[in-house]
């Protein structure tokens, strides 16, 4: 009698009929972190955006546009008047747009809004009768009609305003000696409300 076949060895489907061999599967990403993340970068972006961009760009962003915009012609032998009404807290901006002045043609050159380099008036006199003395000579200045307040402009500068008033601009000189200036600068000037 020939031996009985030995039975076959059992394959692993026998072993689990009814199932499929186990596989690793991969995570879900989780959306909110995501979300969490895209939102985090949008906000430091937003952040320097703000804090690291020009300061008329920068409170465009934050107070929108301008509630005023003037173009003023500055004459250097008086001062000049204008209808820009600011309010206390206003921000206001003034930028030099194209001229040159002197305070006194025979002795300075003629310059742009910055005024003459150099010492400051304070530093050129014993007493100083001016309307900015620490401020250079020929520098373009900012006074609110109600006398309160002078700003130093020079070629751009950028303040909140302390005071109600319409803005009067003139440039850097002893009161006795408008009469020998000479020259025209021209400013923009914008101001934001909050």
């Amino acid at each position: 009698r020939p031996p009985a076949p030995s039975p076959s060895p059992a394959s692993p489907a026998a072993l689990f009929p009814s199932s499929t061999a186990p596989t690793i599967q991969a995570r879900k990403p989780r959306k909110w972190l995501i979300g969490l993340i895209a939102g985090v970068a949008l906000l430091l972006v937003t952040a320097a955006v703000v804090l690291f961009s020009p300061t008329d760009l920068r409170w465009n962003l934050l107070y929108g546009e301008p509630v005023a915009f003037y173009r003023v012609d500055v004459k250097s032998w008086m001062r000049t008047s204008t209808l820009v009404n600011v309010m206390k807290g206003d921000r206001v901006q003034v930028n030099y747009v194209y001229g040159t002045w002197s305070i006194d043609p025979n002795n300075y050159p003629f310059t742009d809004a910055s005024g003459v380099p150099g010492p400051k008036l304070e530093q050129l006199m014993e007493r100083c009768f001016a309307p900015a003395c620490s401020g250079q000579p020929g520098m373009l200045i900012m006074e609110l009609s109600n006398g309160s307040s002078t700003y130093l402009v020079g070629n751009q500068s950028y303040f909140y305003a302390d005071d109600t008033g319409y803005l009067e601009f003139t440039i850097n000189d002893v009161y006795t000696g408008f009469n020998d200036n000479q020259g025209t600068v021209t400013v923009d000037v914008k101001v934001w409300r909050p």
